[in-house]
C-alpha cells in the first residue's frame, strides 16, 4: 500500500488515504517529490467539475502537476535519481492522439491523470510508462521545476501565437505589446515566456497586486493595470495592447480585449473561470471583430514537445524571473484544507512527499 490524497467524483471532499500499490509491468517506479495545487484539483475537491471520473471503482487520486524522482528505470532509458515530470493528457483514438497531438485530440476520447479516467499523482509514489515521463534533471530537484506542467500550457500559447501572426503581417513579437489579464501563477508565467521574446508585458487585474506579485511582475519587467479603473487609455500609453492572454476566464475579458486591442491583434483565451458567468455578446463586439481583423484561439494543455520546452525554459530562465518565488506554500499531504480554499497570500501552494 502506498498512500495519497483520493476523491469521490460528483462529491465534495478529499482524504488522505491507502491506496493499492499497482504492479510493475515494466514501467518506471516514481517517487513523488511535489505536488502542485490548482483550481481544477479544488473544483474537483468541491465536486464541482462534472467532467471528473474515477480509472476504476468510485474513487479516483487526485493530482496532475507533479515533480518526481526515478526510484526503478524498468525496462526504460532512465536511470535511477533522474528528475521527471508526468504528462496529465494520455491519447485516445482519434488520428491526432495516434500522432501524439492528444492537446488537439478530435473526439474527447482521451485520459487526464488526476482529472478524467486515470489516477493521479498526490501519492506517495507511482508507476509510469517512459513515454509519458519528461526527463527534468538528475539528483537534487529544484522545487521551480513542479511549474512544468503549468508551463507546458504557456509553451502551447505560444506555439499558437507564433502559428497566426504572420496574418497580420507581423515579421516578430519583439516589442509588441502582451496583455496578460490573471496575476495567478499561469498569468505570471505567460507574462515571463512573453518577457524573454522581447515583448512589453501589462499584466492585469481589478484589484492592487499583493507584495509578492508586485516583485515577481518586477522581475519580468511588467507593467500593472488595475482594469476597474475603467482607464484603459492610460494604460495602452505604457503597452499597446497587440495582444491579449486570458488567464482568468472571466467574459467580460473578452468584451475588454475585443473592445480596446489594436487591429490584427490576437486574443488567446486560456483561462476557465467556471460555470454560470456571465457576458454579453452585442453585434458591436463582432463588428469589432471583423473590422479589426482579429485572431481569437481557445488554447488548452500541451503535448510532450512543450512539457520538453517548459523544463528548459525553467531550467534557463528560473533565477532571471524568480520562478521559484511562485511557491508561496508548501503543505504536507495529510493537510488536506490546502485543497479546499486559496491560501492567504497564495500565488502557488504545492504539496511536498
Amino acid at each position: 500500500m502506498v498512500k495519497g490524497i483520493v476523491v469521490r467524483p460528483g462529491l465534495a471532499g478529499a482524504s488522505f488515504d491507502d491506496i493499492e500499490e499497482e504492479s510493475s509491468n515494466g514501467r518506471v517506479l516514481v517517487k513523488t517529490l511535489y505536488t502542485g495545487v490548482c483550481g481544477t484539483d479544488r473544483e474537483i475537491v468541491a465536486g464541482k467539475l462534472s467532467m471528473t471520473r474515477a480509472e476504476r471503482g468510485s474513487r479516483l487520486v487526485l493530482g496532475h502537476e507533479a515533480l518526481g524522482k526515478v526510484v526503478d528505470p524498468g525496462n526504460s532509458s532512465f536511470s535511477k535519481d533522474d528528475i521527471v515530470v508526468p504528462m496529465v493528457r494520455r491519447p485516445g483514438g482519434c488520428a491526432n492522439c495516434a500522432a501524439g497531438r492528444q492537446d488537439y485530440c478530435t473526439d474527447g476520447d482521451f485520459t487526464e491523470a488526476g482529472i478524467r479516467g486515470k489516477d493521479g499523482f498526490m501519492r506517495e509514489s507511482f508507476y509510469e510508462e517512459e513515454r509519458f515521463l519528461v526527463k527534468a534533471g538528475t539528483g537534487e530537484a529544484g522545487i521551480e521545476k513542479v511549474l512544468a506542467e503549468p508551463m507546458k500550457n504557456v509553451m502551447k500559447i505560444r506555439e499558437s501565437i507564433f502559428g497566426v501572426i504572420g496574418r497580420g503581417l507581423w515579421d516578430s513579437v519583439k516589442g509588441k505589446g502582451a496583455w496578460i489579464f490573471g496575476t495567478g501563477t499561469e498569468g505570471l508565467l505567460i507574462g515571463s515566456v512573453m518577457s524573454s521574446l522581447g515583448m512589453n508585458v501589462m499584466l492585469v487585474n481589478r484589484h492592487g497586486l499583493p507584495e509578492i506579485q508586485q516583485a515577481l511582475a518586477a522581475s519580468i519587467g511588467a507593467e500593472f493595470f488595475n482594469s476597474s479603473s475603467g482607464n484603459w487609455a492610460s494604460g495602452e500609453k505604457k503597452v499597446p495592447m497587440d495582444m491579449v492572454v486570458d488567464a482568468a476566464g472571466a467574459p467580460s475579458i473578452m468584451l475588454d480585449a475585443v473592445r480596446n486591442i489594436r487591429h490584427t491583434g490576437v486574443i488567446v483565451l486560456f483561462g476557465t473561470g467556471g460555470t454560470g458567468m456571465e457576458g454579453k455578446l452585442l453585434g458591436d463586439t463582432i463588428i469589432s471583430l471583423v473590422d479589426k481583423n482579429l485572431t481569437v484561439i481557445g488554447c488548452e494543455d500541451g503535448a510532450r514537445e512543450h512539457y520538453e520546452q517548459a523544463v528548459d525554459f525553467i531550467s534557463e530562465n528560473g533565477a532571471k524571473y524568480r520562478l521559484g518565488k511562485l511557491v508561496t506554500g508548501i503543505f504536507q499531504p495529510e493537510d488536506t484544507t490546502v485543497l479546499s480554499a486559496k491560501q492567504q497570500g497564495e500565488v502557488k501552494s504545492v504539496i511536498k512527499w
